[in-house]
């Protein structure tokens, strides 16, 4: 897709239903939009990762700690 114009240049299977992304990652991207939008974060905010949440399995991000 250009980006600019939005002009599909290539599509596969297009409109072959998929699996939801995960629920987990969609909801905590909400409780980050309403918070932001509160007021009770800002985008410009530091969060630090505890020992305990970088060595958590699952799907991984590879947190470092601190």
């Amino acid at each position: 897709m250009v980006a600019a114009t939005g002009t599909v240049l290539y599509e596969q299977n297009a409109h072959a239903p998929l699996p939801p992304a995960s629920v987990t990652k969609v909801m905590t991207m909400l409780l980050i939009m309403e918070s932001i939008d509160s007021g009770k974060i800002a985008w410009t905010d530091t969060v630090t990762a505890s020992e305990a949440a970088a060595a958590k399995g699952g799907s991984q991000i590879y947190l470092k700690v601190g």
